[in-house]
């Protein structure tokens, strides 16, 4: 998949956005989280990234979930360089897509 800078700030401010009406007691209730991680190579001079690998967990709160993504997010910080970056998120089930 290839992703543009401008469509994964839209994607990551529309996650933000839901996250926060989730968390500002909406009648939404989440029982099962997922911590992803994912991995993007960029390509500078066409400014875009393409996820070039993804891992993620199934957690029982958002705790747990946020617990997760930190430590997958320390587990692949050696893959971070100037072409590279590593990025988590925790989304509940609500939110979830797998590609896989």
């Amino acid at each position: 998949m290839r992703v543009t800078l401008s469509g994964l700030a839209w994607l990551m401010t529309a996650l933000r956005l839901i996250a926060s009406s989730t968390n500002s007691g909406s009648s939404i209730a989440c029982r099962i989280w997922y911590a992803t991680v994912e991995i993007l190579r960029w390509d500078v001079t066409h400014h875009s990234g393409e996820s070039v690998s993804s891992f993620h967990e199934k957690c029982n709160s958002k705790k747990e979930a946020e617990e997760a993504a930190r430590r997958m997010l320390a587990e692949n910080a050696k893959h971070f360089s100037a072409q590279y970056s590593v990025e988590a998120s925790v989304v509940c089930e609500l939110e979830w897509y797998d590609n896989d």
